[in-house]
């Protein structure tokens, strides 16, 4: 390590969301009972909604619009 700045990343290229001329999109979504906690990357957006029919109808057509890659459930 150089000088007294912390390492927090490996040395090398950053890794790039763009595919062509848009960004790749990740969702990840935490289950509750109660609530899905929705997050998506690059955007770095995050919601919440209920985990019953309405939140479902909410955020079904923001996946959708969205495009994701990836759509990790915890």
């Amino acid at each position: 390590m150089s000088g007294d700045r912390p390492r927090i990343r490996k040395a090398g290229p950053r890794r790039s969301f763009a595919v062509g001329d848009r960004m790749e999109c990740f969702i990840g979504i935490d289950v509750s009972k109660a609530t899905l906690d929705i997050a998506s990357l690059p955007e770095a957006e995050s919601w919440t909604v209920t985990n019953d029919d309405a939140g479902l109808a909410e955020v079904l057509p923001q996946l959708v619009e969205r495009h994701p890659a990836l759509v990790v459930l915890e």
